[in-house]
């Protein structure tokens, strides 16, 4: 009785409340955002449909149907659950069924009678046996097991759900990066255009002595520039094809994707609060079922150390003739109890409880590490949105004044005042603010959805959240 007590009194002392789990999990986390940003409307879930593009729609439902990658993920989901029900099992009693037939022949040599010959003796046994063996579960051993592997296969659904936001802004950003490239093709198709009509006009001029051949295959040169830039734009639009493809589980240049527009306007920033990301992201709701299904094996191992309570039992029968196996009269059982205490030294048993004690507490800072990225991801989105929205009005103002100086530099060239030089430079800057107009747009585009997978706008928000 006094043994019994003091494993009573080392398991209490050894498992740790939920309440004090609850408060190593706890994290401060600011009232408002760092950034300039006001706004505290709730996520969206479905966060794209806010670009109003039904093509996109129907892309992300693709991809989260056919990604070869995802469907990998579901099948390791299927596994860990599978094995969660597994483990269920373990707590069951163990039954055991076994029919066995012999027959034996032996030899006695030397014997004193048999006239000093081999006498040999045949016999014939049948035997059937039904076991049971079912471990007590005193001490919580097996039900903490369970609790861990129930965890860790919600843990593997969470890294899902992560991996599935995940894929819709990789879907998201290939949309969008191929609507760069056809604005793009659309400026630099201008371009050449503009650049050929530039070289036509200097062979005019040159063949009238009002031009010289330096001017002529400048001219020349120019044009050549753009075409290679166009060339390689076009080739852009193709490497996007076949990663976006990819994403979407298509087999390459199965039908063409199109080209969207880029939004000019992408609404309010739906930040909501500090503390909502903390609930919504999946990979943090992962880590913290991580830590619990830590703590579980911690519980696990202290259990395991105690001794164990084992029910046994087993009925059957045993006879020479096959067919008394069906009959009462050979019908022979056993009920029985056994305990088995492991025997350790003192040292070995710590180090057995410490390395899941590890196990938890690398959990827990992994935890801590993933939240204060999570935080430090959305930070950064909603400044980088205010920088690109500033840099974006500064482009604007930047293409107007240089379309201002095409103008000139047209009027100042065909007065004979003016230089080729000046022309062919007032066009290039033009074209480059209009490219990084169209670049920037994409920029924003892609830190929007940065900020929606910073904030995990794929979970929608708890009831109750402004």
């Amino acid at each position: 009785m006094m043994a019994l007590s003091l494993i009573l009194v080392f398991l209490g002392a050894g498992c740790r409340s939920k309440g004090t789990l609850n408060n190593e999990l706890k994290i401060a986390v600011p009232q408002k955002w760092n950034a300039g940003v006001g706004n505290t409307n709730s996520v969206s879930g479905q966060w794209w449909l806010q670009f109003q593009d039904p093509k996109l729609s129907a892309l992300v439902q693709e991809a989260l149907t056919n990604n070869l990658d995802l469907r990998v993920a579901a099948k390791r989901l299927e596994l860990a659950q599978i094995q969660a029900r597994i483990a269920d099992y373990s707590a069951r009693p163990k039954f055991a069924a076994s029919l066995n037939a012999e027959k034996r022949q032996s030899n006695f040599i030397g014997m004193p009678f048999g006239s000093g010959g081999v006498i040999r003796s045949r016999t014939k046994s049948f035997a059937s046996n039904l076991s049971l063996n079912w471990e007590l579960d005193l001490w919580g051993r097996i039900r903490h097991a369970q609790d861990a592997v129930e965890l860790d296969a919600y843990a593997v659904k969470l890294d899902n759900a992560a991996a599935a936001h995940s894929l819709i802004s990789q879907v998201v950003k290939g949309w969008f990066s191929l609507g760069e490239a056809g604005m793009l093709i659309k400026f630099m198709e201008e371009q050449v255009e503009l650049a050929k009509l530039t070289q036509k006009q200097v062979e005019i001029r040159y063949m009238l002595g009002k031009a010289t051949a330096s001017e002529l295959k400048r001219a020349q040169a120019n044009l050549a520039y753009y075409q290679f830039r166009l060339s390689q734009i076009l080739d852009s639009i193709v490497r996007y094809s076949r990663a976006l493809e990819l994403i979407l589980g298509r087999h390459v240049g199965h039908k063409s994707l199109g080209t969207p527009e880029l939004s000019d306007s992408l609404g309010d920033v739906p930040v909501g609060l500090p503390s909502g990301v903390l609930r919504r992201r999946p990979d943090i709701a992962a880590s913290i079922t991580r830590v619990m299904a830590a703590r579980a094996r911690i519980d696990e191992g202290k259990a395991g150390l105690l001794p164990s309570l084992s029910l046994t039992g087993s009925a059957g029968t045993s006879s020479n003739q096959l067919k008394d196996l069906l009959d009462g009269n050979f019908l022979s059982w056993a009920l029985g109890s056994s305990i088995t205490q492991n025997i350790l030294l003192a040292d070995e048993r710590k180090a057995r409880v410490r390395e899941r004690e590890v196990n938890e507490e690398r959990a827990l800072l992994e935890h801590r590490a993933i939240v204060l990225k999570a935080l430090n991801e959305v930070e950064q989105a909603l400044e980088a949105g205010i920088y690109l929205a500033r840099q974006q009005e500064e482009i604007l103002a930047t293409a107007r004044r240089y379309d201002e100086l095409i103008s000139l530099s047209k009027q100042r060239y065909a007065r004979g005042v003016g230089s080729l030089g000046e022309l062919l430079e007032a066009q290039r800057l033009h074209v480059e603010s209009r490219m990084d107009w169209v670049r920037l747009k994409k920029q924003q585009i892609d830190n929007r959805v940065n900020l929606h997978l910073a904030l995990g706008g794929g979970f929608e928000p708890e009831r109750g959240e402004k």
